[in-house]
């Protein structure tokens, strides 16, 4: 890679941040794209991301992506938003404009087309874990692909009786309902449920999933480790269940982010391939 005066700088703001694999596919992604650019982790901790969103833009910085804790922050500190990012309350995104940032979320796209992959079927019931700006994302998502029912739980109940409150006014054509975040009631409705989806940051740092997720079917953790083996993803395989790390989704809604920055599309598989031969991983 060299670096010139007209180097474009692209990133990843998040607290913490050194974990991301953005960084590796993106570098990947736009070296196919032809693009003379370098994309960077910017770690950010909560209290300075307004701080951190005007300078990076003052600096010329060209593009970001948000990730935990910054999702819901993203949106409310951007100029403007597309729909998408209003409706989730949330944003992965930022598009630089003259004069400040577009945001937009390509999250749940990313989510879509890496369910697709695995499951083409529609229909069914899942369970989703979390209500922060990833779930938000996911409960998108798993409309969009038509689960007829979905039941949310968080560790903070409040947080997910107002996702199901948002989702059953956006999203009407899915059932939706809070499950509480004991082990009896979760693993019921595990066992109604096709997809289970893990969209909180445990896992992050290593420790154990604290639920079984019993039931046939799928499950995909938003969370991803370079060897793709996180605790959630025991945790379903034990129960019987084909499971999958991140790194589909994350490299999915990475490159809408790039299109949408760039207006290069870039393919997912090619990007995958190197990434797993990089990694050491094989498969989905």
């Amino acid at each position: 890679m060299r670096i010139s005066g007209t180097t474009k700088v692209f990133g990843v703001l998040g607290w913490p941040v050194a974990h991301s694999l953005s960084p590796v596919f993106q570098s990947i992604a736009m070296e196919k794209a032809g693009e003379d650019a370098v994309y960077v982790p910017f770690p950010c901790p909560p209290e300075r991301v307004a701080e951190a969103a005007r300078g990076l833009h003052a600096a010329g910085v060209a593009g970001l992506n948000l990730t935990v804790p910054h999702k819901e922050a993203a949106l409310a500190l951007a100029e403007s938003a597309d729909s998408d990012a209003r409706e989730i309350g949330a944003a992965n995104t930022w598009i630089r404009t003259d004069t400040g940032w577009h945001a937009a979320n390509t999250d749940w796209i990313g989510l879509v087309r890496a369910i697709r992959r695995w499951d083409r079927a529609g229909g069914w019931d899942a369970l989703l874990f979390g209500a922060g700006g990833a779930a938000r994302a996911a409960a998108k998502a798993l409309a969009e692909l038509g689960a007829r029912t979905v039941w949310i739980t968080n560790r903070t109940l409040t947080r997910a009786e107002q996702l199901v409150e948002d989702a059953a006014r956006l999203w009407p054509q899915t059932h939706w309902s809070v499950v509480p975040w004991e082990a009896g009631a979760v693993e019921r409705a595990a066992e109604t449920a096709r997809w289970v989806i893990n969209a909180t940051a445990l896992g992050l740092s290593g420790e154990a999933f604290p639920f079984a997720v019993p039931g046939e079917g799928f499950a995909m953790d938003l969370v991803y480790r370079p060897d793709g083996r996180t605790p959630f993803v025991e945790a379903a395989e034990r129960a019987g269940r084909r499971a999958t790390d991140g790194l589909w989704m994350l490299v999915e809604q990475g490159l809408v982010s790039l299109q949408r920055w760039t207006g290069h599309a870039v393919s997912a598989d090619e990007v995958i391939a190197e990434m797993q031969a990089l990694l050491g991983r094989s498969g989905i």
